[in-house]
């Protein structure tokens, strides 16, 4: 059920025991917004996350069952609502965090026909798996543990 206005001081919300001051709705939309600007840094994507988490305490205010006081549970809405936009940033990254190279950053590197440029070839790699063999027959002679030099270690501060 959504909030409803009597007065001009006091927002009541129905069907919960959760009477809650014009006053009160400011100071914890402050500290909604003081807390998200702190976890995103950002304070476009702070303000969004918290309309959002108020919208949907508003829209859930039903479920709320006042086990906890209302801003334990709008906060418990607003952190997931942050962690929401955490997920979504590491997905997408923009343009300009990515440091692009010029266009013709390259150009040096082939010919006019976009061929190699016979000083600029890469080298060869050799094979990958011929490689990993031999390094793996090389090492199975060996064995793994350390050589015995005949004599035990002695305790710290014996001579």
């Amino acid at each position: 059920m959504y909030p409803l206005l009597f007065g001009r001081d006091e927002v009541v919300m129905s069907d919960v025991n959760a009477n809650i001051s014009r006053a009160e709705l400011a100071q914890l939309r402050s500290n909604m917004l003081r807390f998200a600007r702190l976890q995103l840094r950002d304070a476009a994507a702070a303000e969004d996350a918290v309309q959002d988490a108020m919208l949907a305490a508003m829209s859930k205010m039903a479920d709320f069952r006042g086990n906890a006081q209302l801003s334990s549970w709008v906060f418990a809405i607003l952190k997931n609502k942050i962690i929401d936009i955490m997920r979504s940033r590491k997905r997408f990254t923009s343009s300009q965090e990515v440091d692009e190279l010029p266009a013709d950053s390259f150009d040096a590197l082939f010919d006019e026909r976009d061929r190699w440029q016979v000083d600029e070839r890469p080298t060869f790699w050799g094979d990958p798996e011929a490689t990993l063999e031999q390094q793996n027959s090389s090492s199975s002679g060996r064995s793994s543990r350390p050589a015995s030099t005949g004599c035990r270690p002695r305790p710290p501060g014996c001579s």
